[in-house]
């Protein structure tokens, strides 16, 4: 009895006897079986390690053949990789746990002690178990196509023909092999740079991969490899990332040694060695190209270009064409006495399209006589006395005139959202949803419309560039908003921290945190947040993409004013202090692709949120106090582990102001529930189904047609998706409705869905964009003829008119997409792997040679497609 008298004054909790009887003896007894099952894990242990080192074998002999290792794989080695270090810390104490254990083992020194390392123990060993019997893989990798060319947005108005022309055929000569561009800033060099890398897929060619990179300011080799390396395909987050800098550049070159390639490099400001990068040397059996732009001649000739092309501002009248299209000509003939005001302000541009197209967006809306002259004056006075040849760096005056473009923008508001596009880094490719709600949580507008608004002026005002949902911002604009002159007299000047550098390891201490208002340390290195002072004004806090692991535990308790808090990205970040409860006027944070496992208790405490991003938090496994957000109206859940119970479900309906959700779900009982609850499904614009394994005919995801933009289903045995209500008795043609239903619908992704034989359905999605389908190994058809024709006769219904994307992988059973050729109106790429029964494309191809449709397949499987003739096939597989 005295080592149990030892063990109760010991134990720092209130054990009960009973309970701690059980513990000793009976069915509890974890401290009793410790030895066993630290036994358990060291076998466990050394059987994983076997099978790690089989399985890296076999994916090591596939990749040396080309072929690239599955998700699956990819998915069982990181987590192998997360495990094994946690076993062995355990591990390590093992044998001074076990010389505490007294009686024979049957109690313990310290038995709380011992009791929380033997639970410890017990679930590592589960962890261990369960992963090895995962890792039986039948199949390690796959053959695979690197997309050849990604197309990248351009405004058409900037680069004319002629200069594309001339300098793809001077790329194209047999003695180029480096291609360098150059010219002042603002002069379109990176839109003809992106005008080279949207002919090769337009023009015949027999390159394998065309690759654009924007090079960064400080010309970092690592970035720019691991832009290379996600195009080549041989970017995986955890592995990669590990790799120094000479294993990456071995990887690139071992890969782009393979193929023909040509690699585009922007915005080169000083020699940069290739060859630390991958760049394989020469290769006298392929001519592969290297084209890149710069604002300095003499780095054509360090970087060894055989020959260079000058980009030089417009000449007066090709200036003047192109400040009419901006504004109207039209108009301008209309109006003399504005043509002539426009003629001068044209002039103040300097031949440069950026300011010409900046500027005469902004005077466009302007219609009297007075506004323009009032402009002219503006534009005069800002200019006083500067000329070309008075300033050895013409950026003075390039950002002038821009000023000028940015003050003219008549509403307050408009200002305000620009200047703040410039806390992002360079080439930013900021998303519009999240640029509005954060407009909206600094109160620059009310409520989403008006925020679609200013996005719109800003994007018609050639201030951002657009391209599918996304904008950039110009590097002599982004200067521009976040310069002095970016304010007008009787604006307060904003105190904001935009840190260029990317390599900052740790918060710099010339930020003041007393002051600033908005702090952006986007694209960092940085791993620990420690304290800080008071930051009383501080509102927007962006430390997105870094390597955060830690923050400190009394980071966030001086932050009263705190509204925009963005953590997205940092993919080594497991956990938040408890201090962000805190946050008590935070109304915006976002957690994506982060690896968050709980969120703090006091997340109940945040009670002024409206928007909550949790998209892709693949290690959360539970939300609590979600009830208490009774103002949030955004909720991003898609492509989280959690997926809610019926518990949370019943939570969700009780936040009445939700207008935006998307959500992960993974059993068919929680489905039905959420489906059955309108508010819910009426404002759902993502869902995410996945391991279902359902015994039913299908499931029904109707109720959320009038939202849902994006789809996705995996690893999931639906037979079918049904367009009946819920409740419902099934109709004879349940496919068949009488009026189209996913209105919304543009994204549809479906993986490893073996149930499914047909996609009939999505004669219901006429605005669908992009349907990527893999690994379904039972489809046969996408629309099935039996089901389509008379619906399609009947309604009227023109499938896929919207279409610009269709990936199709690892299809075994697929023999056709449509029985009859389809316009296909808005199509420009097409992706097939592994589809061997597939034998023809509804194709119209004289519409598609018209779009320059790209169909990116297998050589072989392209040559023998069923064409129309020789003509047609040589135009679309010409290698």
């Amino acid at each position: 009895m005295a080592c149990v008298g030892l063990t109760l004054l010991d134990c720092s909790c209130n054990v009960s006897l009973g309970y701690l009887s059980s513990c000793l003896c009976g069915d509890k007894n974890l401290v009793l079986s410790l030895r066993k099952y630290v036994k358990s894990l060291k076998a466990a242990l050394a059987d994983i390690e076997a099978r790690h080192e089989g399985l890296w074998r076999r994916v090591q002999l596939d990749e040396m053949k080309g072929l690239k290792r599955r998700a699956e794989v990819r998915y069982w080695l990181s987590n192998f990789q997360k495990i094994v270090p946690q076993v062995e810390d355990v591990l390590k104490d093992s044998e001074a746990e076990i010389q505490k254990l007294c009686m024979c083992g049957y109690c313990a020194m310290r038995y709380c002690s011992s009791y929380k390392y033997s639970a410890k123990v017990l679930s590592m060993l589960e962890d261990v178990e369960k992963l090895h019997l995962k890792g039986v893989f039948d199949k390690v990798a796959d053959s695979y196509v690197i997309r050849k060319v990604e197309g990248m947005p351009i405004d058409p108005t900037i680069c004319q023909g002629t200069m594309v022309e001339d300098t793809w055929k001077i790329l194209m000569g047999d003695k180029v092999r480096r291609l360098g561009i150059f010219g002042i800033q603002g002069v379109g060099k990176s839109t003809l740079l992106s005008q080279i890398n949207n002919e090769f897929l337009t023009r015949e060619n027999d390159f394998d991969v065309v690759i654009l990179v924007v090079v960064p300011k400080d010309q970092k080799i690592t970035t720019i490899q691991d832009e290379i390396g996600k195009r080549l395909d041989i970017y995986d987050e955890e592995e990669w990332m590990q790799k120094t800098e000479n294993e990456k550049a071995f990887d690139i070159s071992t890969s782009l040694r393979k193929m023909k390639y040509a690699l585009l490099f922007d915005d080169i400001a000083v020699k940069m060695n290739l060859k630390k990068l991958g760049v394989p040397n020469p290769d006298l059996k392929k001519i592969d190209k290297i084209v890149f732009t710069t604002r300095h001649r003499e780095v054509c000739s360090g970087m060894g270009a055989d020959d260079h092309k000058e980009v030089t501002r417009l000449d007066d009248d090709a200036a003047w064409v192109l400040f009419q299209d901006q504004v109207g000509e039209d108009f301008l003939k209309r109006n003399p006495d504005i043509a002539a005001l426009a003629r001068k302000i044209c002039a103040k541009c300097y031949g440069l399209p950026v300011l010409i197209n900046a500027i005469a967006q902004v005077m466009a809306p302007k219609k009297t006589v007075e506004k323009w002259r009032d402009a002219t004056d503006s534009l005069s006075s800002i200019l006083t006395e500067l000329s070309l040849s008075e300033f050895s760096c013409e950026e003075d005056i390039n950002l002038s005139v821009l000023k000028f473009s940015y003050i003219n923008l008549e509403d307050p508001k408009f200002r305000r959202c620009f200047r703040y596009c410039a806390l992002f880094p360079e080439n930013y490719e900021m998303i519009k949803e999240e640029l509005i709600e954060y407009w909206e949580c600094e109160a620059f507008v009310e409520g989403r419309d008006q925020g679609q608004d200013v996005f719109d002026k800003l994007v018609s005002a050639r201030l951002l560039m657009e391209n599918e949902g996304k904008v950039r911002m110009h590097d002599l604009l982004r200067k521009t908003a976040l310069s002095p002159e970016a304010y007008d007299s009787g604006e307060r000047a904003e105190i904001v921290y935009v840190n260029p550098d990317t390599t900052l390891i740790q918060i710099s201490s010339d930020l003041n945190w007393s002051v600033v208002e908005r702090v952006s340390l986007i694209n960092n290195q940085i791993k620990e947040i420690s304290s800080n002072d008071s930051s009383p004004n501080l509102t927007t806090l962006l430390l997105r993409n870094q390597k955060v692991e830690n923050i400190s535990w009394d980071f966030f308790l001086q932050m009263p004013k705190l509204l925009v808090l963005d953590l997205a990205f940092n993919q080594r970040l497991a956990q938040l202090p408890p201090s962000i409860s805190k946050l008590h006027s935070l109304l915006y944070l976002n957690l994506s692709f982060t690896n968050i496992e709980l969120l703090p208790v006091g997340l109940k405490e945040l009670t002024q949120l409206i928007y909550l991003n949790l998209e892709h938090t693949l290690n959360l496994e539970n939300i609590v106090g979600i009830r208490a957000l009774l103002r949030l109206r955004v909720l991003r859940l898609l492509g989280s582990r959690f997926c809610p119970n019926l518990h949370f479900i019943e939570d969700l309906t009780h936040l009445g102001e939700i207008s935006v959700l998307t959500i992960s779900i993974s059993d068919e009982a929680v489905l039905k529930r959420f489906v059955g609850c309108q508010h819910l499904a009426s404002h759902t614009q993502g869902l995410y189904i996945k391991n279902f394994q359902t015994e039913a005919n299908g499931i029904s995801i109707v109720e959320t047609s009038s939202c849902l933009q994006a789809l996705e289903i995996s690893n999931s045995n639906i037979k079918e998706i049904k367009l009946g209500v819920t409740g419902t008795s099934p109709s004879p043609h349940p496919e068949s409705p009488t009026s189209p239903l996913f209105n919304s619908l543009s994204q549809v992704k479906l993986c490893d869905c073996i149930g499914l034989r047909h996609l009939t359905w999505l004669l219901y999605a006429p605005n669908l964009v992009i349907l990527h389908v893999e690994r379904a190994k039972n489809i046969e058809e996408i629309l099935r003829r039996e089901i389509a024709e008379g619906v399609m006769e009947r309604q009227g219904v023109r499938p896929f008119e919207k279409l610009t994307s269709i990936v199709f992988k690892d299809l075994e059973a697929l023999k056709s997409i449509c029985w009859r050729p389809l316009p296909f109106k808005s199509l420009s790429k097409i992706f097939v792997q592994l589809c061997p029964r597939l034998k023809k494309l509804p194709l119209n191809y004289e519409r598609a040679k018209e779009q320059k449709l790209v169909i990116d397949a297998e050589p072989d499987w392209l040559k023998n497609l069923d064409w129309e003739d020789e003509y047609t096939r040589d135009t679309f597989c010409p290698s």
